[in-house]
């Protein structure tokens, strides 16, 4: 691996997904402006015409999400013209306990929305503790789990 850009400055992002989309890049990714270091309980975004610009504009409405049971990125899935966001489902002191997928419905300057589409509890295999990580694109798949 090597450092190819910095694209936003003096911020603490966790989480980030980066995609393109509508004529224009779009960075979703987890915040916290508690200053707390909670990075789970908001959701922003920031979009360019140029993915190796340094001029990244914040969305209006950040956070867009606001609420530690789906703000939390947890990976992305395309299919054709279609984005899912995936997210993280913590209990309380446990972290990566369950995922969640929401379509994207809605991405612009100044709206977003989205859809709670399914939810996946840690129960589908018997040693799992959690679940955190869900990506596709392409016939690729990646998913992490936690063990018991």
């Amino acid at each position: 691996w090597r450092l190819e850009k910095i694209l936003i400055r003096n911020i603490i992002a966790v989480d980030t997904n980066i995609f393109y989309l509508k004529n224009k890049w779009w960075i979703l990714t987890n915040l916290s402006s508690s200053k707390l270091g909670d990075n789970n309980s908001e959701l922003h975004i920031f979009y360019s015409e140029n993915l190796f610009t340094n001029e990244w504009k914040k969305h209006p409405k950040n956070p867009v999400i606001f609420n530690p049971n789906h703000a939390r990125n947890g990976g992305l899935i395309i299919i054709k013209d279609q984005i899912f966001r995936v997210y993280q489902k913590h209990k309380f002191n446990e972290y990566g306990f369950a995922s969640g997928i929401a379509k994207i419905i809605n991405i612009s300057e100044d709206q977003y929305e989205e859809k709670k589409i399914s939810q996946f509890l840690p129960s589908f295999y018997k040693d799992i503790k959690g679940t955190h990580t869900l990506n596709f694109i392409k016939n690729c798949v990646v998913f992490d789990i936690k063990l018991k």
